[in-house]
């Protein structure tokens, strides 16, 4: 069945995008304009290009997007980003606005929401552009799943100038003019026949790649124009979109499209065409940059301490000097200092701490100031151990004497760093006086804050989203034993629009989500009590027990083998659970299951990458292994990726075939005018289905022990005189 008109309008959209950019951290600083001469531009389906085709161009590395496209009766929604500087990668949504979801009803409820199809694209680049030979760029699009929309292509691109000429070879969709036969097909006859994947999706689908009768030809030239942040386009498309997915096929009265390219302010993209002939575009996206964008400027954060002179120093160090230091830490600096040690003989102090509401190197900045300022003036090593989760991470020692030269600007962070002393940190070794915090709780946390949820993709409407607000309390109350609570209170939602029951065959453990987010509205995230544990030899244990996740509650244990000097660890986790009621409170269902993992950690030598592999047994009682790997920004960001593959097969799993998943992790400093150490996340999956779900952790220990890696503390090191 078709629709007579679109069901989303332009605000709509607009809001969606808002939310997004929200989400992703947007453009957070501000710039003076730069020349933009031969800046790629992001085409009507998130890559890199003119209108609707690619070209071999790439964005700079670590460039993100988000952006829509209204080419009716086709609306791309997409998220974007420059992964590698030779790899592009965009995940959009296809709104067909004249198509419905569900045409013969067959969930009952009669939806009138148009069709959304899914879609993940890659980009490779082969070869750069050279002074005699053209840059080479492979691409695939939509190739996961039913692939409705999916290409591949083989694009060639040549700069002259202001000129930027762009020649490709495609298949599939994007070729569906059919140009000129197939050449693969010299080869094998597998390049015979295309045929779309279809059935439950969600798997590559290898078996049509480059296949098909015939092939097109595609090609454009971009024109940068004087005017700054201007450019022009003129491109031949290689589609003659009449053999478009739901027989949706289009009128085409001339093969070329003309369109403009235009930056409306940093970070904001206007895009208009004019396409088919007869058909006028428009598209919006906005960018930003993981690795140059280093957020707002922090206008309301207080100046450091300025450290005193040596001469107003105290002689020698007393209980109440140290409760003093303590005292000014926690007022000035929110910084919670637990023991210090003091040597005269050698002339070096060492403090135990956690907390602060600075990033990582800019509290140890923070920390060394209060510490000169209330040490005796013999003292010259000033060394800091931090704390997490009552663990020891790092072990930093600076010395006073530079501290005070940058007080008289006659240093720098870098001749700081230079001369720091650097470790992972441990138990103390230490000759001399000791003094412990008198007023030291281990601290009790009460913060209330907004909090977002969200599900997408479902039958009934593509949008579902609450407003709450998360109240959480985080009682440290021994070295390492503590208690959190998170509840969330609803502000307001569109759940009652859920209506389809979930069609798995595998134990409810996470399709039922639409019950949790129905029912759950305001209710307990978790109530749980954590015991973690600095173990001899490089090992560390955690055992936890209570309301650990939205769905299960029970026990959760442990180990993690994290050799401070090498780039790997190792760790299992065993947990034995029960299933949450739906209204998230302290109910329990009768499903009950023990799960556990043994998991192997490895920091990979390029581009700041973590690679992690879990295998096990899951919460429905499949087993199997999940891959995972990220890449952490300049800025802090950290974007990844994961799946999942069990014994169960994928007719048992339903759509999608198997689980997987993206997810985006945002230093909430970069978006606020005042400094903070905590992070947003945001984690995508296709579809929730029950097949490859692990146990939701809060603590992983991997996490809390390399919470201050080396390597990254060095790299912010920039920020420490701040």
């Amino acid at each position: 069945m078709r629709l007579s008109s679109p069901k989303a309008t332009y605000r709509q959209q607009l809001t969606l995008l808002a939310s997004a950019l929200a989400m992703v951290g947007g453009q957070l600083e501000a710039a003076e304009t730069a020349p933009l001469r031969h800046h790629p531009w992001f085409d009507e389906n998130g890559g890199i290009g003119l209108m609707q085709t690619p070209t071999a161009r790439f964005s700079d590395d670590g460039e993100v997007g988000l952006g829509l496209a209204r080419n009716y009766p086709y609306d791309n929604y997409f998220a974007t980003i420059q992964f590698f500087p030779w790899m592009h990668t965009t995940l959009r949504y296809v709104d067909v606005l004249n198509v419905l979801y569900d045409p013969n009803n067959s969930f009952g409820f009669n939806s009138q929401q148009s069709h959304k199809s899914r879609a993940l694209d890659f980009k490779l680049r082969l070869f750069k552009e050279t002074e005699y030979f053209p840059q080479v760029s492979l691409g695939l699009q939509d190739f996961l799943g039913t692939s409705q929309f999916s290409s591949e292509y083989l694009v060639f691109g040549k700069r002259w100038y202001d000129l930027d000429f762009s020649l490709g070879l495609a298949w599939g969709r994007m070729g569906n003019r059919g140009d000129l036969p197939n050449p693969l097909r010299l080869l094998s006859g597998h390049f015979d026949n295309r045929v779309t994947n279809g059935g439950k999706g969600g798997k590559p689908s290898v078996g049509q790649w480059f296949a098909g009768n015939d092939i097109g030809l595609f090609g454009g030239v971009r024109y940068d124009t004087p005017v700054n942040g201007l450019s022009l386009m003129l491109e031949l498309e290689g589609n003659d979109y009449q053999n478009e997915p739901f027989q949706n096929n289009q009128n085409v009265k001339f093969p070329v499209n003309v369109g403009m390219r235009y930056r409306l302010w940093e970070g904001l993209d206007l895009g208009v065409n004019f396409e088919r002939g007869n058909r006028a575009t428009m598209s919006l996206a906005l960018r930003t940059n993981l690795n140059q964008n280093k957020g707002i400027p922090k206008f309301f954060d207080p100046p450091p301490e300025p450290v005193k002179p040596r001469s107003d120093a105290i002689k020698a160090m007393s209980h109440d000097q140290a409760q003093t230091l303590f005292q000014e830490l926690k007022q000035k600096e929110n910084i919670t200092g637990h023991r210090l040690f003091v040597d005269p003989q050698k002339y070096r102090a060492r403090l135990e701490k956690s907390g602060g509401k600075y990033p990582f190197p800019q509290t140890l900045g923070r920390t060394a100031r209060i510490m000169a300022n209330n040490l005796p003036k013999n003292i010259e090593l000033l060394e800091m151990t931090t704390l997490n989760e009552g663990i020891p991470i790092s072990q930093i020692g600076i010395w006073r004497k530079d501290l005070e030269k940058a007080q008289r600007h006659q240093s720098s962070p870098e001749e700081i760093l230079a001369r720091a002393k650097i470790e992972r940190g441990g138990q103390p070794d230490w000759q001399g006086d000791v003094f412990i915090n008198e007023n030291d709780n281990h601290g009790i946390h009460f913060f209330i804050e907004p909090g977002y949820r969200q599900h997408m993709g479902g039958p009934e409407q593509f949008y579902f989203y609450q407003l709450y607000a998360r109240i959480g309390l985080d009682a440290d109350l021994h070295a390492g034993l503590s208690v959190t609570t998170q509840i969330a209170v609803d502000v307001t939602n569109n759940f009652d629009g859920m209506k389809l029951p979930s069609d798995s065959v595998l134990p409810h453990v996470r399709s039922d989500i639409q019950q949790y987010l129905k029912h759950g509205q305001t209710g307990i995230f978790s109530l749980q009590a954590d015991q973690l544990l600095e173990l001899p030899g490089s090992w560390y244990g955690r055992i936890s027990a209570g309301l650990l996740e939205e769905m299960f509650a029970g026990i959760d244990g442990e180990l993690l083998y994290a050799p401070s000097n090498q780039s790997w660890a190792v760790g299992i986790d065993l947990n034995w659970v029960r299933q949450r009621d739906y209204d998230m409170m302290f109910g329990l269902q009768k499903y009950q299951v023990a799960t556990g993992h043994l998991s192997y950690y490895q920091q990979l030598p390029f581009y700041d990458m973590l690679a992690k592999v879990h295998m096990g047994r899951y919460l429905a009682g499949d087993k199997g292994a999940t891959f995972d790997l990220s890449r952490r920004f300049d800025n802090g960001a950290v974007v990844g990726g994961f799946f999942t593959l069990t014994d169960i097969p994928a007719t048992t799993f339903g759509e999608g075939s198997f689980d997987k998943g993206i997810y985006l992790t945002i230093p909430l400093d970069l978006l606020l005018p005042t400094s903070t150490n905590r992070t947003a996340g945001f984690a995508w999956r296709p579809l929730t289905r029950d097949g490859g779900q692990r146990l939701g952790i809060s603590k992983p220990l991997y996490d809390v022990v390399t919470a201050g890696r080396i390597d990254h503390v060095i790299h912010e090191w920039g920020k420490f005189l701040k």
